[in-house]
């Protein structure tokens, strides 16, 4: 190895050694929090998108490890610029569109937040998961990141079910109708998914919100079988706010 060689090793080997200590977490939880507040609720869990309505708050909460502090850069932002903050706080925005916060400790530790406003109706898709029995099927709008208002219009299930017999072999797409039975529970509201890939308008606006659970109906499907309890089936719903808020 030239000397050249070894040095750029050596400084690859520092700077990574650097990164190593660096780590930025944030999330961007549905309302005005405090920094105290953001403090508790940071380890609870993430969503990929926070999902509000127009005119409703969201806060940036971030922590920042090995930095004494972050940059944080909104987009679109009407001033177009990044502020520093501390390694710790909280950020309350009320954005009037789909917006991007990027959160950057260091080149080695950044991360991005999103957020949907329903300015429109939007579609928003969602993974759903087997429970160990094969025949359960749930996905969950967590209120922490979902605005209490955003209304669900309909729902359509993004995969075909597919025969996995019990040796772990496939054996093609099970035949539908029928396909799944859903219930919304915080509604009390029960409906149905005929076919996959079609979708199922529901008979009156739904609070998102909360667990959203299905049952697998396909003949094909009953009897011996195994599944994935890690595969994610997608679900594409139409989400909106209702007028007027």
């Amino acid at each position: 190895m030239s000397r050249l060689q070894l040095g750029l090793a050596l400084c690859l080997a520092l700077v990574m050694a650097a990164c190593c200590d660096e780590g930025v977490q944030a999330r961007a939880f549905f309302g005005k929090l405090t920094e105290a507040e953001c403090a508790r609720k940071i380890d609870d869990g993430d969503a990929p998108v926070s999902i509000i309505c127009p005119g409703s708050e969201v806060t940036v909460c971030w922590k920042s490890s090995g930095v004494d502090s972050t940059t944080i850069t909104v987009s679109p932002d009407p001033n177009g610029d990044s502020h520093s903050y501390g390694a710790h706080g909280a950020l309350v925005l009320k954005p009037s569109k789909d917006t991007s916060i990027d959160i950057k400790a260091s080149d080695c530790a950044s991360t991005t937040k999103k957020v949907m406003v329903l300015d429109e109706p939007k579609p928003a898709t969602f993974e759903g998961h087997l429970d160990a029995s094969c025949n359960k099927i749930n996905y969950r709008l967590n209120p922490a990141f979902v605005d209490p208002k955003v209304d669900a219009v309909d729902v359509t299930a993004l995969f075909a079910p597919i025969v996995t017999n019990a040796d772990g072999t496939t054996g093609g797409v099970c035949p539908t109708p029928p396909f799944l039975d859903g219930n919304h529970p915080i509604e009390l509201f029960f409906f149905q998914i005929p076919n996959p890939f079609l979708t199922t308008r529901f008979s009156r606006p739904l609070k998102a919100i909360e667990d959203w659970n299905y049952i697998v109906k396909a003949t094909c499907l009953q009897g011996p079988k195994v599944c994935n309890t890690f595969a994610a089936l997608p679900f594409a719903m139409t989400l909106q706010c209702p007028a007027g808020g």
